[in-house]
């Protein structure tokens, strides 16, 4: 992300983020995906109204957060602890503090950062590590697979403070910033949830891929808390692997977990929803077992007569969509095809195509008798 320079105005950065338009496109932004929501049904109503009150809170730097809601979930396999607030004004008050600040945090990233920036998700970082096999193979045959042990939860408040005050010198942000970062329940931590710990999480270890890329000269890649190297020698990833797990339990109190990884890329590497090879890609296990599930349950579903909801359709299309940025041209027509060709022709078309093939084998079998 480009760092933006807001001051050739003579304004200040805070009254950037108090400025009415600002203040109206982070409605819209803390809007989306939120229509069921009723302060967003009554800010959608009337959003000047509510663009007054979010102006008059920010001039009189009264802004406090209302109150958390917590639940806790299971995501593939592993429990979270997700803090919620309310739209208003606290989500408000974030999209328009981070409309601004958030250019000049992830601007200070290295290119090869992914994850709470547009275009920048993990379809593109799955091509940069495709470009990196494939530019210099010799240079990629060993990588290095790290995370951080539960990293939301053990980022330190006052080593992310310190970073975002070299970064932001403007004296009312720097106030703002210290309550939204700083009021957040627990002593510790990001609450997994809130909209700036998408960017406060992927800003916080920029002082680290700065060393690796430029220190050590190594090529690497970084989605949130997963980080990859190459390499081509075990040993220099081994090394590096013990002065990364030194460097984030001095410098950011952070540590790695047991289950890292050094490997030849010919075994696959497992990152982003994919599994990378050297000369082609998959999808990953998980993602393929689920891509299949939904398109059972939806042809299930026709064989009952059950109607089918836009929900369901938008998750098959969400996989298909994943498996068209990959090698899977047999998963996608087994799969996507095969239900487009149920909910267009009827269920009885798979009955069709599937006589048909016996017909095929049969045919070609006695062929090859004769």
């Amino acid at each position: 992300m480009k760092r933006t320079k807001y001051l050739e105005d003579g304004r200040t950065l805070y009254e950037h983020i108090c400025d009415r338009e600002n203040i109206l496109g982070a409605i819209q932004d803390a809007s989306k995906d939120h229509h069921r929501d009723l302060q967003v049904q009554m800010m959608k109503e009337n959003p000047e109204e509510y663009a007054d009150a979010i102006e008059g809170i920010l001039k009189t730097k009264s802004f406090h957060y209302s109150r958390f809601r917590t639940c806790d979930i299971v995501e593939r396999g592993k429990k979270r602890h997700l803090c919620f607030t309310i739209t208003f004004p606290d989500r408000v008050v974030q999209h328009a503090v981070m409309r601004i600040v958030a250019p000049i945090l992830l601007g200070s990233c290295v290119k090869f950062t992914y994850a709470a920036q547009k275009g920048r998700g993990t379809h593109a970082c799955s091509m940069e590590v495709r470009r990196f096999i494939r530019d210099d193979p010799e240079g990629t045959r060993f990588y290095l697979k790290m995370d951080v042990r539960h990293y939301f939860q053990n980022v330190s408040r006052d080593i992310l403070w310190v970073q975002v005050k070299k970064k932001i010198k403007c004296p009312d942000t720097l106030e703002l910033m210290h309550r939204l970062i700083y009021e957040v329940p627990g002593r510790k931590g990001l609450a997994i949830g809130l909209y700036i710990s998408q960017i406060l999480s992927s800003f916080f270890l920029s002082p680290l891929d700065h060393w690796i890329v430029e220190v050590k000269r190594m090529k690497m890649l970084r989605y949130m808390d997963d980080i990859i190297v190459f390499s081509d020698s075990k040993i220099k990833l081994h090394r590096l692997r013990k002065q990364i797990q030194y460097k984030l339990k001095t410098e950011f109190d952070l540590k790695l977990k047991d289950n890292y990884r050094v490997a030849p890329i010919s075994t696959g590497l497992d990152f982003v929803g994919f599994v990378h090879y050297s000369d082609y890609t998959r999808l990953r296990k998980s993602v393929k077992i689920s891509y299949k599930r939904v398109a059972n349950c939806i042809i299930k579903r026709l064989k009952k007569r059950i109607p089918i909801d836009k929900h369901i359709m938008g998750a098959l299309n969400s996989y298909a969509g994943m498996a068209g940025w990959c090698d899977s041209k047999n998963l996608y027509k087994n799969t996507y095809d095969r239900v487009m060709r149920a909910v267009e022709f009827g269920i009885e078309a798979l009955r069709w195509s599937h006589q048909a093939k016996i017909f095929e084998l049969r045919t070609c079998s006695t062929d090859d008798c004769i």
